[in-house]
């Protein structure tokens, strides 16, 4: 499996441009949209998705997709452009993935909302481990250090689980 293959969802800026129409294929002068102009226009009707469950409640946002053609992406490849809003608060977000058609909006959103869980954890190995405590200036030794860093972590994290379990009466 190569980079080119590898599936990605990422949030993207509202100033971002491109197109509904594959450009090579359909009619020359295909108009230009500004992402941020698009959420409000017609197209795909709203679905809701519920997030996840918290303590506070379900987190809902409503979300419309639709095949998107980035002016700057060098390829010009058909992408999947996902437009959410936040009911509550109408907070606008912009998505953008590669993945197939058979793999849902839900799915996507989940992923791309995950994204706390990961900068959690990178918090966690600064405060706890010394993961940004590394005055090095090779390669090699950045990847020794992040190996360590990371190993230590998952060991504390092992150990932990272990010990909430026994204090919990479990094994």
């Amino acid at each position: 499996m190569g980079l080119q293959d590898l599936l990605y969802m990422l949030e993207i800026p509202a100033s971002l441009t491109g197109r509904f129409g594959n450009p090579d294929t359909e009619r020359p002068g295909l108009k230009v949209h500004k992402i941020s102009d698009l959420w409000n226009r017609g197209g795909p009707r709203w679905r809701v998705y519920n997030i996840k469950e918290t303590e506070k409640g379900p987190i809902v946002w409503e979300a419309r997709e639709t095949n998107f053609y980035l002016t700057s992406h060098p390829t010009g490849k058909k992408e999947r452009l996902i437009i959410a809003r936040n009911v509550l608060t109408g907070e606008i977000k912009y998505f953008l993935s590669n993945a197939p058609a058979s793999i849902s909006v839900a799915k996507l959103l989940a992923v791309a909302f995950s994204r706390w869980h990961v900068e959690k954890l990178f918090q966690e190995a600064k405060g706890e481990i010394g993961l940004d405590h590394f005055e090095v200036r090779k390669y090699q030794s950045i990847i020794r250090h992040l190996t360590l860093s990371n190993l230590s972590l998952y060991f504390l994290s092992h150990h932990c689980d272990k010990l909430k379990k026994k204090i919990r009466g479990g094994r």
